[in-house]
């Protein structure tokens, strides 16, 4: 091979390795974006579903809702368990009573 075959080899080759780069890298961060965006819509929903149990617990103690009743509508309502309603009805009654 001669010199300038060999010159024109290496600036295809970096060429080809810039073009691989570039592509990875978007690649890279299209799919960071995206797994940024489903956490993050993710954490929002959880905060907007936690302040709705949250309003409901504390509407209902103002309506001096019974703890049994107000703890069976946010297994109804938000698909909760026994449990999870109840720790959630710790957690936010304190503001109330």
């Amino acid at each position: 091979m001669s010199t300038i075959e060999e010159i024109k080899y290496a600036g295809m080759r970096e060429e080809l390795r810039e073009k691989l780069r570039k592509e990875l890298t978007e690649k890279i961060r299209g799919e960071l974006t995206e797994k940024i965006r489903r956490e993050l819509t993710a954490k929002i929903m959880e905060g907007v579903r936690e302040k709705g149990i949250q309003t409901m617990i504390q509407d209902n103690l103002e309506e001096q809702i019974p703890k049994e009743r107000i703890i069976i509508k946010l297994q109804k309502r938000f698909d909760l368990t026994k449990e999870k309603s109840e720790e959630y009805y710790e957690k936010f009654s304190q503001d109330i009573v």
